[in-house]
């Protein structure tokens, strides 16, 4: 997870704005039927495969380095939260626990943590490691200086990458600093509030872009992702209401590029993309069930998914069994949250489509004591309710995206396409 970060943290003064365009691919998985689609026993099968996999082929300052360590750190805590067992949850507790330990014994961290002019994105590699070490109930006597050096260099990094500058200050204030103000500030500059400003902000490549485009796109999904985690604290917490407010914009950018890493194999991105989903909450629909279900198939014998063509790291299998083998365990927790309620939460449009349908949410909120007259002429009760269809029913070149809005008593009972000259219709109908 951290490495893509390190990969965007040279001096960017902002992220760049791909003119890019959608994709339309669709994993072989999406095509199928529910009939053919995994059952938990596979689900689990192919778990412990990827977990033994990552027990037998542990990280050390040789293999992997101490960022490697530092993610198994991160994972050993996700694995401890997604287990099912109390007895899987203390296995990971105690491995969780021993990977920290190991990590601030070692004197590569401790001359890591001594080395001087540090760039920022080494910074936020330590203050990580400080913040799983206290997520593990111990101390380190090397967090204090962790702690100064980082905000020291958060102090005159203007022009770092704004992720990388986030999720740092994120992370020093899970340690215990002050600075709600910059973080608000840290925010206002966010990948999220670009987002929620722009919801095209980040565009897929399609087949004939350039490796530049494509590796720009996987960049930006990444520091989605960071951003994501950080706000969360690997999920731990509800998002925030600066979040909450955001999510659907989030929500459905992640489910636009489900397809789309699936269909060009980056396992890894997949992995990362449906974990984020998870940490907001995100139901079970069917685009992450096809990306699930492709991620499942991709897993080799060993328990890996083969070598990365997209990492920098030294080690090219590794990560992706890390972000792979939690996303088959939050995999597995879905279906059985799934099959404990049967009324499914409809989810939130993808396909860029989120601000639109903000905006018709908040159109056609309810208001006590209120009915607002609409252009088809029908009054609408407090009891309506708007179910959206689909986010595929969007397609950005036709800027169509399909509704129903289903009144009691009187009103529109159809479906039909909203466009612009129906947005009008709504901002004139609420004045």
């Amino acid at each position: 997870m951290i490495a893509l970060l390190k990969l965007m943290g040279g001096r960017a003064r902002a992220f760049p704005l791909l003119v890019l365009i959608a994709t339309t691919a669709t994993p072989a998985a999406e095509r199928a039927g529910d009939s053919d689609r995994p059952g938990g026993h596979e689900i689990e099968a192919a778990s412990a495969r990827a977990l033994d996999w990552i027990e037998t082929h542990r990280a050390t300052p040789e293999d992997g380095g101490l960022p490697d360590m530092i993610d198994e750190g991160v994972s050993f805590r996700v694995f401890r939260d997604l287990s099912p067992t109390p007895s899987d949850r203390e296995h990971f507790a105690h491995l969780f626990r021993s990977q920290m330990a190991a990590i601030n014994d070692l004197p590569e961290f401790e001359r890591w943590v001594s080395a001087t002019n540090k760039p920022l994105i080494e910074h936020y590699h330590l203050v990580l490691a400080a913040r799983l070490t206290q997520l593990a109930g111990q101390t380190s006597p090397l967090t204090p200086l962790i702690m100064e050096q980082a905000q020291r260099a958060l102090a005159t990094a203007a022009f770092e990458n704004p992720t990388v500058r986030l999720t740092t200050a994120l992370f020093l204030s899970r340690l215990g600093t002050s600075g709600a103000k910059d973080i608000d500030a840290l925010l206002e500059h966010s990948l999220i509030e670009q987002l929620a400003r722009d919801c095209q902000f980040i565009r897929l490549p399609t087949s004939d872009a350039t490796a530049y485009q494509r590796r720009a796109a996987t960049w930006l999904l990444y520091a989605l992702v960071h951003e994501v985690v950080a706000l969360t604290d690997f999920g731990r917490l509800q998002p925030s209401p600066w979040l909450a407010a955001r999510r659907d914009v989030v929500a459905g950018v992640l489910l636009d590029a489900l397809p789309w890493a699936s269909a060009g194999n980056n396992m890894d991105l997949t992995a990362e993309l449906a974990m984020t989903l998870f940490f907001l909450g995100q139901p079970l629909g069917a685009q992450l069930r096809s990306a699930l279900d492709d991620l499942l198939s991709q897993q080799q014998a060993d328990g890996s998914w083969g070598a990365s063509t997209t990492t920098a790291r030294q080690n090219k299998v590794r990560h992706t069994v890390l972000t792979s083998a939690a996303a088959l365990l939050a995999y597995r927790a879905w279906r059985e949250r799934d099959e404990k309620h049967e009324d499914k939460t409809p989810e939130p449009v993808s396909n860029s489509g989120s601000r639109v349908a903000g905006a018709l949410r908040r159109a056609f909120s309810s208001r006590a004591g209120r009915t607002a007259r609409y252009p088809e002429g029908g009054t609408r009760p407090r009891s309506a309710r708007l179910l959206f269809v689909s986010g595929e029913a969007f397609h950005p070149a036709s800027q169509l995206f399909q509704l129903r809005a289903q009144f009691t008593d009187n009103g529109l009972q159809a479906l039909e396409p909203f466009t612009l000259r129906h947005r009008r219709r709504l901002r004139a109908a609420r004045r």
